[in-house]
């Protein structure tokens, strides 16, 4: 296996830090259409909110909401991996797209999800399930 298995663009984000573009170098035939796996960093909080809610580590949760975010890139790279590691045959390019500005309107990300949604047969959202609650 080579050392990288995903090539890895930025693109600027304004404001709100760069947005991130994966392309994982995965086996199978030379791929037409790709798959489109689409997250994003941004979080609900207030500037600031750290400061008054630090960070906490327990067996169920970590953090505030912006660990239920990260997770599912998480699980996905590494779901990615494991068809690279298993040298899986995979039909299409896959594509994993990070926006850093979702939860304040898209305006700088907004471009970049158009053209690479147009390029895509599927687009998987990585948004965590409705109802989850830290306790």
């Amino acid at each position: 296996m080579s050392p990288s298995f995903a090539r890895v663009k930025t693109f600027p984000g304004g404001r709100f830090g760069r947005h991130v573009v994966c392309e994982f170098d995965l086996f199978g035939k030379k791929k037409q259409r790709q798959i489109l796996a689409l997250g994003h960093s941004d979080t609900v909080w207030p500037l600031g909110t750290l400061a008054s809610m630090p960070s906490a580590r327990s067996k169920a949760v970590c953090g505030t909401r912006r660990a239920r975010y990260e997770s599912r890139h998480c699980v996905f790279i590494y779901a990615m991996r494991i068809l690279r590691d298993l040298e899986t045959p995979v039909a299409h390019k896959v594509v994993m797209q990070i926006n850093s500005d979702e939860e304040v309107g898209s305006e700088s990300s907004r471009a970049l999800t158009e053209k690479n949604a147009k390029r895509s047969q599927f687009v998987l959202v990585l948004e965590p399930a409705l109802g989850w609650k830290a306790s």
